[in-house]
This record gives C-alpha cells, structure tokens and sequence, in this order.
C-alpha cells in the first residue's frame, strides 16, 4: 500500500491537505512497467481486507483514506472535489491503464461515484451500491413520518442519520434545493455515459424505493431493471441482537454477455422497517462480475457525446459547469492534463472513436474548439 498526501479544494474554494490509499498488485511487483487496470472507491476509505480481491485480480485499487475529521468524513456533505483530486491524481500514474478505469462505492459512496462519473472520460465502468441520486429528497421521507417515527417506532437511520446530514447541506449550499439538485447525480445522467450499475434495496429506510430507484428510473431514457432475492435462511438485521452484525451474505447478479448504458438491481425484500438501514435481510449484492466485463471491455465509440464533450472542454478551459457558483474544478493544469489524457485514450481505441471525435468537435463553433491539437499524443 502506498499513501499519498494531496491538496484539495473545496466548493468554496478553501484549500485542504488529504491523504489517500493506493494498494498495488503483486504483477506490478514483478514487472514495474507493466500497465493495470484501475478501481477507485469512492466517498469512504475501503480496508485492505476488502481491497484484496481486486489485488488478486491483477488490479490497482484507490480510495480516500479515512479523517475522522470534517470536512473530509462524509461524502455527502464535503462534496465531489477531494475524491476529484485523488481520482486525477492516480489516474496519471504511469502504471495505470486508461483505458481501464472503474469507480465504484457503496450509500453516500455510491452516490460519489456516480459524482465523480459525470466528468471523469473514459471509464471502463461505474458501480453504486445503495446510492442517494437526489439531495433534494433527503429528509423528505423522515419528515414524512413524524419527524424520524416510521408507525410510532422510533427510525434511528432517520433521527439520527438522514436528519442531521440534511441539516449539514443545508450550512453548505443553502436552502435552495436548486442548489442540492445541481449537486446531486440525478441531474447529470445525461454526462454519465459509460455503462452504469445502480444497486438498491426495497427495504432500504435511508434511501426509500420512490427516492432511489424510482427517481433514477423516472429520470433515465432507458434502463434494464434486475430484480434479485435475497438467498432463504439469511439472517434478519431486525431480529438480531443489538451489536451484532452477521457478515452479510453476497448476492450475484444473473450472468450475461454485454451491459446496458444502464443497470438498475433492485432486492427485493419487502417495504422499509423502523430498525434497519440499507438492507433488511445481511445481504449485498456483489458487483464482481459487472466490474469483470467492463474491465475487459473494449471502450464503447458513444462514451463521447455532445454533452460529454462540452463538459471535457468547459473542464479544459476552466469553466465551472457542476454548479454556478460553486468551485468544483481542479487546478487548471491537472483539468487539462486529465481531459487531454483521456481524449488521447479515448481516440486511440480505434478508427472509429477518432472519426465519432472528430464529427463532435468539428461541430463545435469555433469559439468553442480550445483544445491544443498540437500537444503531443493528441493529434
């Protein structure tokens, strides 16, 4: 494992020091030329013990190290900006293959990812286990049910969790839920266009089935909706002891030869208790076999669209484009570093990822056509 230290910026623009965990396979070891594929975790610290099976896969796997301090701790309310940088930051190490690149994360990490893949090009993938798609909605669902009781039961996920994050946002963007909107995935499907895998619960008390799935799937063109069960004789997490956590038990999901633009995995495990989080039953669904196809996919030729590409070069030229007002972007040469990067990855795929470039940026006024063709690798 090697840890970097790192600066940031946060939305308003204050600068902050950050530590993140790069953990290496042994291929890297033996051959120290060789290129790996990526995986960032995103939004929370993932242990070694959890990042083993991607080591032994022969992949590289980043994740923010853990504070215990503010404003770093919670994804939601620090925002996308340190996982931006870290997730630049390792992407240029030599070792990494661009082309094969993966986010992925769980809850407020889940939402994270799917963040950090409406500006990052290209990705090979990207994964959300249990993601909040909406700030706007959070608080809504505690609210609705007196203030945190779900049938006069008191909802600790709600009182104690939903709550108070709701009243954090509110100190960090305002109560204009405008604001929330332009910082929430929901609002940026149209950017996220690698092949997605949105994971959820119908049980799940913090995001409840008409915030997650429903508002992805309201919002999206097209989606293939998976629907799972959790395995017989799996343990309740309502009708255990309290402190008592049994390992949760992975569910797979069904096998296939190609991915969606859109993946929506749905457990179902009957509507949201007053007593769990997440999931009622000590289960989660792997992604492992999503992460291996991607990983071995070549790029897809629609990665880069109209959208995309305004996003590329407003990144490029220094333009904030998450949120007015709000500082979201880089320094100016990591921004351009990294969208010339993966421009020069992305055409390099094939005859027809250069000619699907060329249409796009041709199309553009001529105002708006910044990049510096001339730089090494890109023409």
């Amino acid at each position: 494992m090697v840890t970097a230290r790192f600066t940031w910026r946060d939305h308003r623009g204050d600068r902050h020091e950050s530590q993140g965990h790069i953990y290496l396979p042994e291929l890297l070891r033996d051959d120290p030329t060789a290129k790996v594929p990526l995986v960032y975790h995103a939004g929370y610290e993932l242990p070694l013990a959890a990042a083993l099976p991607h080591l032994a896969q022969g992949r590289a796997l980043a994740t923010p190290a853990s504070t215990g301090e503010a404003p770093e701790e919670n994804p939601l309310v620090r925002g996308p900006n340190l996982d931006l940088a870290l997730l630049h930051l390792v992407r240029d190490l030599p070792f990494v293959d661009d082309r094969r690149v993966l986010i992925t994360g769980p809850s407020a990490g889940g939402y994270m990812a799917l963040m950090l893949a409406t500006g990052a090009f290209p990705l090979a993938g990207v994964s959300a286990l249990a993601p909040l798609v909406s700030l706007p909605h959070l608080g809504e669902h505690a609210r609705a049910h007196a203030d945190g009781l779900l049938d006069g039961v008191p909802a600790p996920a709600l009182t104690e969790l939903v709550l108070p994050f709701e009243r954090l946002l509110a100190e960090e963007y305002g109560p204009d839920r405008l604001t929330w909107l332009r910082h929430s995935p929901v609002a940026h499907l149209s950017s996220i266009t690698a092949p997605a895998l949105a994971v959820f619960s119908t049980a799940d008390l913090i995001i409840p089935y008409a915030d997650g799935p429903r508002a992805l799937l309201d919002a999206l063109d097209a989606a293939e909706v998976v629907e799972l069960a959790p395995p017989p004789d799996v343990p309740l997490l309502d009708r255990v002891a309290e402190g008592v956590i049994p390992p949760a038990t992975p569910i797979s999901l069904p096998p296939r030869a190609d991915d969606p633009a859109w993946t929506v995995a749905i457990v179902d495990e009957g509507g949201p208790l007053p007593w769990v989080y997440h999931t009622r039953a000590s289960v989660v669904v792997d992604p492992e076999s999503f992460h291996r196809r991607r990983l071995a996919a070549p790029l897809g030729v629609e990665q880069l669209t109209a959208a995309k590409l305004d996003i590329l070069l407003s990144r490029y030229d220094g333009r904030e484009w998450l949120a007015d007002g709000y500082t979201h972007l880089d320094s100016p040469e990591v921004e351009r570093a990294d969208v010339l990067r993966g421009l020069r990855t992305y055409r390099a795929e094939s005859p027809e990822h250069e000619a699907r470039f060329q249409e796009l940026y041709g199309a553009l006024p001529p105002e708006r056509r910044t990049l510096d063709l001339d730089l090494d690798g890109v023409r």
